[in-house]
């Protein structure tokens, strides 16, 4: 019920930004006891939905915004110069908010003002300036309807997150502004006594939203809701709920109230008509459809074929959040310097796309080994986005990670922290299910993310598809990796194209050994050495095996040899020794001509 005025004290508002904030209504109350308590049944409540009780005022407008969803303001009277408006900040104009924190006003944001200048961050937070506190006796009222358009992303962009603006956002009632104050002064005088003034309400109603006229078909209802319902049901439910219901044809017009503004098609209403008859009553009916089939191809391996062959070698799958800090992915595998930033962040922790999986990994890892977590191997496959000249590319990706033991602990077997070789071999073990292992080799690359001395390129053929090795220590002391950790990220796209199986019988004839045990300098690689022998032998090595690297003292300075197993077969016929030795020898002479290779003796 309104509260007769009891003063003429008017403090009046303005809408100096219509489009933003259509209606603004102000009411003054003087001569409160700053030295009253709010009520313990207040306090409970209050208590019950999370908030804090402060003092009689602030209680009585946190009380007011749940019990109606209409958030209020209240200003000490005294601290207030002139009439309030509702207007865009100037371009340098600042603000300290009610946490102590003084932000800088964008021109596209909404405040409230006095004639000295912005007293509060609409729809928002108050400012310091016009704060009540135990001595305030007289105190200004606000309920104002903003456009949700004119609220929505602020609070985040200056690393805010109240109750006000969380309903600002999502809408309010647009008529519900005065009833909202009507309510607070009830509430407060009976509290803390005081003297009310009229409410003052500006307002341009030709942009307040107007309730839509939605058109409800009974046979509509009948159909989405899979069986019979009375008509006169339907419009004494509608009625029951606020609704303006008249009939037309075999149907109904309706139009919903106010703070329903979530109504707005006939599927809302329909919606609204299956809850009153009840979720229960609704008869379950088995439905019908036609279903194709995909395509099965053999071209290529998918996501869930991925994940099937990490989780078989012990890994957990996660899904990290796809917008990261800013800082986040620089350092990252794939990340480049310039952050895609979002523009309307959940929160500055999160307001940039990822550029790649590892940091969502990292982060994991971070929190599963600090809940003592002692081995962790992670894995995700998920998008990642890069600017594609005026538009965001998309790319499907698959990282690892891998911290602490290799194995899990075991009486038989000694513990030993996972390496790069232990996340290298799950990249082979990828490429064997494509069956394009044999297309697969490393190559030493650099990588801001990467420690120098283990950074690998992961290629197909002669294309980079992915990366791999050891965290950067910078990274490692940063998330308290203590145990180190190593990662890969790949391509799903350019790297699993698969290759299509073909049929190979059984071998007839016997294989032939043969070991090597090259000297070569510090920079060449095994991978090299593979390469070579396989083009020089052809169909017939058809494995290698690296069975030992060694550097000591039998060797010069920067070299080092390497241990080969050569498995040579032929498939018309049993290779004799002769055959193998020549074989060998051909292979040693390529070896010594391109690579500067020598037997160890």
């Amino acid at each position: 019920d309104p509260v007769p005025p009891a003063t003429a004290a008017v403090r009046q508002s303005r809408l100096d930004s219509p489009a933003d904030c259509s209606r603004f209504a102000t009411r003054v109350i003087e001569g409160i006891d700053s030295t009253a308590r709010t009520p313990d049944w207040m306090k409970e409540r209050l208590r019950r939905v999370g908030m804090r009780p402060i003092s009689p005022v602030v209680d009585v407008t946190n009380y007011v915004m749940w019990e109606l969803g209409q958030p209020l303001h209240a200003y000490a009277g005294a601290r207030i110069d002139g009439d309030l408006a509702a207007r865009r900040a100037a371009s340098g104009e600042t603000l300290t908010l009610l946490d102590g924190s003084e932000i800088e006003l964008a021109p596209d944001v909404l405040v409230i003002a006095d004639t000295s200048g912005p007293v509060g961050l609409a729809g928002i937070m108050g400012g310091v300036s016009s704060a009540i506190d135990a001595a305030t006796t007289d105190i200004v009222l606000e309920a104002a309807f903003f456009s949700p358009s004119a609220i929505q992303g602020r609070a985040r962009r200056y690393g805010l997150h109240t109750d006000a603006s969380v309903r600002f956002e999502r809408g309010v009632d647009p008529e519900g502004q005065v009833r909202a104050i009507e309510r607070a002064t009830a509430l407060l005088v009976s509290i803390a006594g005081g003297s009310a003034g009229p409410v003052f309400v500006a307002e341009d109603r030709s942009r307040l939203p107007v309730a839509p006229t939605v058109t409800l078909r009974h046979a509509r209802i009948e159909k989405v809701l899979g069986q019979p319902v009375d008509p006169a049901d339907v419009e004494r439910w509608l009625t029951r709920l606020g609704m303006q219901v008249q009939t037309a044809g075999d149907g109904w017009t309706v139009v919903p109230p106010s703070h329903r503004f979530d109504i707005g098609i006939e599927e809302d209403l329909i919606e609204e008509v299956g809850r009153m008859l009840g979720y229960d009553a609704i008869v379950a009916t088995p439905g019908t459809t036609k279903i194709t089939l995909g395509t099965a191809t053999e071209s290529r391996i998918d996501g869930d074929e991925i994940a099937d062959t990490l989780v078989a070698r012990g890994f957990d799958e996660i899904i990290s959040y796809s917008f990261i800090a800013p800082s986040a992915g620089t350092g990252a595998p794939g990340a480049e310097p310039d952050p895609l930033q979002l523009a309307n962040p959940i929160s500055t922790d999160l307001s940039t796309m990822r550029r790649s999986l590892v940091p969502g990994l990292v982060r994991a890892a971070q929190q599963n080994l600090s809940r003592q977590r002692e081995r962790c191997r992670l894995f995700e496959v998920g998008t990642v986005f890069a600017a594609d000249g005026d538009g965001i590319a998309e790319r499907t990706m698959v990282a690892g990670l891998a911290a602490g033991a290799v194995l899990p602990e075991h009486w038989d077997t000694p513990e030993r922290a996972a390496d790069y070789y232990d996340i290298k071999s799950e990249i082979v073990a990828l490429f064997a299910a494509a069956g394009t292992v044999d297309r697969l080799s490393f190559r030493a690359a650099s990588h801001p993310a990467l420690n120098p001395s283990s950074a690998t390129a992961v290629l197909l053929d002669d294309d980079i598809v992915g990366h791999v090795g050891a965290l950067h220590p910078g990274i490692e002391r940063e998330f308290d990796l203590r145990k180190g950790a190593v990662a890969f990220e790949i391509d799903v796209a350019h790297a699993f194209a698969a290759a299509v199986p073909k049929y190979q019988g059984f071998p007839r004839f016997p294989y032939v050994r043969r070991d090597l045990a090259v000297v070569v300098s510090e920079s060449t690689t095994a991978g090299e050495l593979m390469q070579l022998l396989n083009d020089e032998l052809g169909d017939r090595l058809t494995r290698i095996v690296v069975f030992d690297e060694y550097r000591g003292k039998a060797l010069e300075s920067g070299h080092k040899s390497i241990g080969l197993g050569l498995i040579l077969q032929d498939a018309s016929r049993t290779l004799t020794d002769a055959d193998a030795d020549r074989m060998l020898t051909g292979a040693m002479q390529r070896l010594e001509r391109e690579l500067g290779a020598t037997i160890r003796t």
